[in-house]
């Protein structure tokens, strides 16, 4: 009876072993592919957030206030989730642009930004540092144009699995924009946009005992449509509205991540949809001060916080 219990105890023994080794991936592995997904969907999301989209509204501000032109200034505070990952990012963005002929603005900025994310089993910090030149050009019949280049880098410093890395990417944009403004009434005008924008952030690797992370380059193609509609009041204040749309093309992570000689890829999308409306008013209290007020809400996964509300007053130097 003994002799037959110590063969069932060898049999199951080899049946779990077996069972075991037929696994494709191997609960740890599991756990830590998840969470390399998770970083590099905070790494592509935090470089496509670094203070694109202020370049663009700096451009539609400008075209038509010339003496709007000088220089500039943009704070701002982001936080976004998806699933159990949660991040958080904030930059500074300094930049001057200045009339160059009767249709022509050019400009140029420094951007600034830190940020923290929180993942399954981690965390990382991130720094973003980038330089960027923009334009636009106006043809006299309403119509313009709009371009701008980015070059900069995003520096990252990970804690996983009980392990520090530090890496750095290299990242580009390159945007193009056309749009049409026009006054169906005197006081009135209609700005429809379309854009067209991409941007590429380098690949990246991490390695430590028994494992090791390969990180693709993370590419996007963002498509996007504005409606800008403004009210001049008198011949100090004004108001507007603001409709976008934007469309994520070829928002994908993927890398492979390696394990006791074992590989395995993986892959996910970013968040491809999402908009934007925003109402404010501006008013002139002089030559050179300019107060506003605004509400502003962002719809899509990506974006989880209510409306916000601000005001705030422009000095021009």
């Amino acid at each position: 009876m003994l002799k037959q219990k110590k063969i069932l105890s060898v049999w199951l023994f080899l049946l779990t072993f077996s069972l075991s080794a037929g696994a494709s991936v191997t609960p740890s592995a599991g756990e830590h592919i998840d969470t390399a997904k998770q970083m590099a969907l905070s790494n592509s999301v935090t470089w496509r957030r670094s203070g694109l989209r202020h370049l663009y509204d700096r451009m539609d501000e400008v075209r038509g206030a010339p003496e709007k032109i000088g220089r500039w200034s943009v704070k701002q505070y982001q936080s976004w989730e998806q699933g159990s990952m949660s991040c958080d990012h904030q930059f500074v963005l300094l930049g001057v642009d200045r009339l160059v002929s009767e249709n022509l603005i050019l400009g140029s900025t420094v951007d600034l930004g830190k940020g923290s994310s929180y993942y399954n089993q981690g965390l990382s910090s991130a720094q973003t540092i980038g330089a960027s030149v923009y334009g636009t050009y106006s043809t006299g019949n309403g119509s313009y144009f709009a371009a701008l280049l980015k070059l900069g880098v995003l520096r990252l410093k990970s804690i996983l699995w009980d392990s520090e890395e530090k890496n750095t990417s290299q990242g580009i944009y390159f945007g193009l924009g056309y749009g049409h403004k026009w006054n169906p009434l005197s006081t009135f005008s209609l700005d429809p946009q379309v854009r067209l924008t991409y941007s590429r952030l380098g690949a990246e690797a991490i390695t430590d005992k028994g494992y090791s992370i390969q990180y693709d380059p993370i590419e996007n193609f963002v498509l996007a449509f504005r409606l800008k509609g403004q009210m001049q009041i008198g011949q100090s204040a004004s108001t507007y509205f603001l409709l976008g749309y934007y469309r994520d093309m070829m928002g994908r992570v993927s890398g492979h991540y390696r394990q006791d000689h074992n590989k395995y890829a993986f892959s996910d999308s970013l968040f491809d949809t999402w908009g934007r409306a925003r109402v404010g008013a501006d008013y002139q209290l002089d030559e050179k001060i300019t107060a506003s007020f605004e509400a502003e809400k962002m719809f899509g996964k990506e974006y989880q916080d209510h409306a916000k509300l601000s005001c705030f007053a422009r000095y021009l130097f």
